[in-house]
């Protein structure tokens, strides 16, 4: 997957995006964190 910049996207950057264009409300980093629990939270919050 690319990214605006056309910069191939990483396989968690494009797990997270994924999950995020597949909700249809805004998503917390909480949220996010429950789908990747093997994360560090500060980890997703700049990923």
């Amino acid at each position: 997957m690319l990214n605006k910049a056309g910069r191939v996207l990483g396989p968690l950057e494009t797990r997270m995006l994924e999950l995020l264009w597949g909700r249809s409300h805004a998503v917390t980093v909480r949220e996010v964190s429950r789908a990747f629990p093997t994360l560090a939270y500060t980890t997703l919050m700049t990923t």
